[in-house]
């Protein structure tokens, strides 16, 4: 139950939108998670909690259950009595026609009357039972139940007046207001619960990353930009300008684009800028060297220039593709981090097009147009000891993670947890020792700096990834593969495609042979990295 609650857990923060979440189990009957920029924490609380089944029903139409309904009097033994939103008690048959595991989708949406409703799609099997039983039964009422905590209540008990066929129904309640029916839905689509749970603490917590390594992320921006541009500038001259102005200019708009979505701007997805820029300025290269070409052949400005760009265009649009093939797998199958890398790398890739080939083409005919000759495995995917320390004073995060580097952890989290005197302290697994003998490793190390220093509780965290999306790692990376040969089958020849992903694969085997033979730490960034380059690789053999 606790593993199946993780995984609706995950279902509905993604579809609240909220960026990369940390669901974790604690122990074994508590889940933690943590979810960065959210604004209302009443709702969230209630979404996480809520546990919503649906069930659909006959309404007792015998003189015994329309008895009952009108007089309150004893229910018969084949029906239950439930009751409505206006609290009138309604009788209705125990048989279940179906249930909310016939459902394949569910949206919220309007009635005819522009009232609040959400509106059902069933599979095959329930489509089925729906139509016979909206057949045999015209003039009858039906009741749609939602239970909650073990409590149902009929959401609407409309009178049948035709059969039904599709597999398409919709709920509509007198006092039903668009964000319960909104809310409705996303539980619907997102899963039941297979156990009750009740939160039972609320902290805010401080950010994971800290100031340092958030300019690191930064800086890791800019001088990947600076080195780029002074490449270009050096070796292609006022060309070189151009591509450097289309650069900024891309990087810009993918900044303008993930402020309009009102994304969160994660490590991963500054890992994923940065990408970016390599693979925006390989456009400009190719441009650069199509438009040399033509001047050599003989050509004039204006035609080299046009020459330039339209016989670069088909390899730059191709080697695009590719790799978004790659982003849309990864959009597609991960999650968290996975995802948080996946979104800015799709987008990159649609602005980098654009920057290449139009807005650099429009500044080198602005500048050429008059002259008549041109010039030249982490913590995620094993688990750890949690730590959670309190200090007498504000604790000093960072002699905290200098006093854990120092006992050979690399992949440590040091955080605020509640006040600033209160810390929680992550730690990966380490060969030899059990969670107990870390926690007072840790903490004898932490003594020697601070005397006062006391530990308040010390846990296993099983790892927030596990089998499952291990097993999306591997499903993400097939799609890949058969995505790329699709596309350059039907663009070129199937041999040159299969040629293609044979020749590219050892570009995903030599980065895992450096994880292994240097022993460095493969995370969740890692992984959607290496997804990424299998379909960056692509672009030279385009």
């Amino acid at each position: 139950a606790l593993k199946q609650n993780m995984t609706t857990l995950h279902n509905r923060v993604n579809e609240l939108g909220v960026s990369e979440p940390v669901i974790q189990q604690q122990g074994t009957d508590r889940i933690v998670v943590q979810l960065a920029g959210v604004q209302d924490v009443a709702r969230v609380e209630q979404i996480l909690g809520r546990i919503a089944t649906l069930e659909v029903r006959m309404v007792d139409e015998s003189a015994e259950g329309q008895a009952a309904e009108l007089s309150g009097g004893d229910v018969p033994a084949e029906s239950e009595r439930f009751f409505d939103k206006d609290k009138r008690p309604i009788i209705v048959q125990r048989t279940v026609l179906f249930t909310g595991e016939n459902l394949t989708d569910a949206q919220a949406g309007f009635d005819q009357n522009q009232m609040p409703s959400v509106n059902l799609a069933l599979d095959a099997k329930g489509a089925d039972i729906f139509q016979q039983v909206t057949g045999e039964n015209i003039g009858k009422r039906m009741a749609i139940l939602l239970f909650e905590k073990g409590k149902g209540e009929v959401v609407t008990s409309p009178v049948i007046r035709d059969r039904i066929s599709g597999g398409h129904v919709q709920i509509t309640g007198g006092s039903m207001t668009a964000v319960e029916a909104a809310d409705t839905a996303l539980l619907l689509r997102a899963g039941s619960l297979a156990a009750p749970m009740e939160i039972i603490e609320r902290r805010i917590i401080g950010p994971s990353l800290g100031e340092q390594n958030i300019a690191s992320g930064f800086n890791s921006v800019k001088y990947g930009f600076l080195a780029v541009a002074f490449f270009m500038c050096v070796y292609y001259a006022m060309f070189g300008l151009f591509s450097t102005l289309a650069l900024g200019f891309n990087l810009l708009m993918l900044v303008a684009v993930l402020s309009m979505m009102q994304a969160t701007l994660t490590l991963p997805g500054m890992a994923a800028m940065a990408l970016v820029l390599g693979m925006a300025i390989d456009a400009n290269v190719l441009i650069n060297e199509r438009i040399r070409e033509e001047l050599r052949n003989g050509q004039g400005p204006q035609k080299a220039i046009a020459a330039g760009y339209e016989r670069a265009w088909a390899t730059i649009f191709d080697s695009n593709i590719t790799t978004l093939i790659a982003g849309l797998a990864l959009l597609a199958f991960g999650s968290g981090a996975i995802r948080g890398f996946a979104v800015v790398h799709c987008l990159g890739i649609v602005t980098s097009m654009f920057s290449a080939v139009f807005f650099s083409r429009a500044l080198v005919n602005l500048w050429y147009g008059g002259k008549k000759k041109l010039q030249k495995l982490s913590i995620e995917f094993t688990g750890g000891t949690l730590v959670e320390a309190a200090y007498s004073q504000p604790a000093n995060l960072e002699a905290i993670r200098g006093v854990v580097g120092g006992l050979g952890y690399k992949d440590i989290q040091v955080q605020n947890f509640g006040s600033s005197q209160d810390v929680l302290i992550r730690l990966p697994v380490k060969k030899g020792l059990s969670s107990a003998q870390q926690s007072q490793e840790l903490l004898t190390q932490l003594k020697a700096q601070t005397p006062d220093v006391q530990i308040k509780r010390s846990e296993f965290v099983g790892p927030s990834v596990g089998d499952e999306l291990f097993s999306n790692g591997l499903k993400a990376l097939a799609f890949v593969i058969a995505g790329i040969v699709v596309y350059l089958a039907i663009r070129f020849e199937w041999k040159f495609a299969v040629a293609a992903i044979i020749a590219n694969l050892h570009d995903v085997v030599i980065i895992l042979g450096f994880f292994a033979f240097f022993q460095w730490e493969f995370s969740l960034s890692v992984l959607a990295a290496v997804l990424a380059v299998l379909g960056y690789s692509v672009n030279e053999s385009v």
